[in-house]
C-alpha cells in the first residue's frame, strides 16, 4: 500500500470514529491512528478562550487534561504554530532517538483550535527529500480549510 493511500485510508478511519468519540476517549484515538502511519508520541492541545495557553487535552479528569502540560501561547514554538497556522518543526527531545518534533495547527475552517505535538523519524525520508505525509496528513485532518502557501513546514535544526 502506497504513502498516499495508507495515509488516506487512517484518515477516514480517524474522521469515521470521531464522530463518537467523546473528548475524553480523543487524544487515545487520534495516537493510536497516527502511530500507524508514522507518527509518535501525539498529544492534542487546547488553546484556553483568551488564546493565552494552550492544555494538553490527556483524556482524564473533568476537563480531559488532567496532568496534561500547559504552554503559553506568546514565546514559545507551538504558540508560534498556533498563532500563524503553520506547522514548526524542532529536535524531539534526545529521548526520542533522532527524531524530529512538530507542531501542527489544528483548525475548524478558520477557527483556530489548538495544536497537535507528534514526533516523526526524521525531517527526511531515504532518499533525502522531506516527508511528504505533513502536507496530506494535516491538509485531511488539521485543517478544514486546506493548505495555503504559507502553511509549510520549517525544518528541523541544522545539524540533524
Amino acid at each position: 500500500m502506497t504513502d498516499t493511500v495508507r495515509v488516506g485510508k487512517v484518515l477516514t478511519d480517524l474522521m469515521q470514529a470521531g464522530h463518537t468519540t467523546a473528548l475524553e476517549q480523543l487524544p487515545g484515538v487520534v495516537a493510536a491512528h497516527a502511530e500507524t502511519v508514522g507518527l509518535h508520541d501525539v498529544a492534542l492541545f487546547a488553546v484556553d478562550l483568551q488564546q493565552k495557553v494552550l492544555r494538553q487535552l490527556t483524556g482524564r479528569g473533568p476537563d480531559a487534561g488532567e496532568g496534561g502540560t500547559e504552554v503559553a501561547v506568546d514565546g514559545t514554538l507551538p504558540g508560534r504554530a498556533y498563532q500563524n497556522v503553520t506547522i514548526v518543526s524542532e529536535p524531539a527531545p534526545e529521548t526520542a532517538g533522532g527524531r524530529c518534533r512538530w507542531w501542527v495547527p489544528v483548525t475548524d475552517g478558520v477557527e483556530r483550535l489548538g495544536i497537535m505535538r507528534t514526533d516523526t523519524a526524521g525531517r527526511t525520508d531515504r532518499a533525502g527529500k522531506r516527508s511528504a505525509i505533513w502536507p496530506r496528513w494535516w491538509r485531511c485532518c488539521c485543517s478544514a480549510s486546506g493548505p495555503s502557501a504559507t502553511r509549510t513546514p520549517v525544518s528541523c535544526a541544522a545539524g540533524r
